[in-house]
């Protein structure tokens, strides 16, 4: 006789609207370095305003992507 298991749910409420913003915020990481990266090529040089917003920018959004995948950390 085989014995069925059911597997445990291991999601928590709010779980895939947390996945889709982490996945948008480092979307939107990728795009901001791609044309950070493509605008010297341009021929436009970069200020020193342009790198602290850059930084500042690329350092907020992984914050908040590794925030907003802290939850499904502790849900485990």
């Amino acid at each position: 006789m085989i014995a069925k298991t059911e597997g445990i749910k291991m999601d928590f409420k709010g779980a895939t609207f947390l996945y889709t913003l982490a996945g948008l915020m480092i979307t939107f990481a990728g795009f901001s370095a791609l044309l950070l990266a493509l605008r010297p090529a341009a021929g436009a040089k970069l200020s020193l305003l342009d790198r602290y917003l850059a930084k500042t920018v690329m350092t907020h959004i992984f914050v908040l992507t590794a925030a907003a995948l802290l939850p499904a950390l502790f849900a485990l």
